[in-house]
């Protein structure tokens, strides 16, 4: 969360703390701890007579949910075939890279603020983001003396599985698909 708020005010040049702001005085909000069977966090803000649901997950998942995207600029557009299929396509060149690939979206709700996490669908899609975690540099030697004092070393990860490889691959733990589990 701070690499997003760092790339929202440094890249963007956005204060963060001005739209944080507006959601800070006269709203009632509900947040929802990232669960790892959904792979997402989400937030219910409502503010007025408007409850805006936010979801942050796995991008190879979430888009599969998303029916628009807001465009540059700013207006939401119907999320057409080929626009799915380019993003998808993003996300695993991302994913090939070792980035953990997030996708925000978010979509309205009626009535009351969920007491439940709700499912809301359909979504419109606001971000796919490729985060960075760089294997630290002692890590592939480290991996390197187990293997050669006979230990079979594993990755456990819930991570895509295409940026799990590229991190596996960086460690020196895997090797070919028949590592796969």
């Amino acid at each position: 969360d701070v690499a997003l708020v760092r790339f929202v005010a440094e890249t963007l040049h956005h204060d963060y703390e001005a739209t944080r702001g507006l959601y800070q005085t006269n709203v009632t909000k509900r947040q929802w701890p990232f669960n790892s069977q959904k792979k997402r966090m989400s937030t219910a803000v409502k503010k007025e007579n408007k409850i805006h649901f936010f979801v942050k997950g796995a991008a190879e998942v979430l888009l599969e949910g998303c029916t628009k995207y807001l465009n540059g600029g700013g207006h939401e557009v119907e999320l057409r075939k080929e626009v799915h299929e380019s993003m998808r396509q993003r996300i695993d060149v991302m994913a090939k890279k070792g980035h953990r690939v997030l996708l925000v979206a978010k979509c309205e709700l009626r009535g009351k603020l969920p007491e439940k996490e709700p499912t809301c669908e359909p979504l419109t899609l606001l971000a796919i983001l490729g985060i960075a975690d760089p294997v630290r540099s002692e890590v592939p030697a480290e991996v390197k003396k187990c293997q050669g004092s006979g230990i079979t070393v594993r990755m456990v990860t819930g991570d895509n599985m295409q940026t799990a490889k590229c991190i596996a691959t960086q460690c020196h733990i895997y090797q070919d698909d028949n590592d796969l589990v």
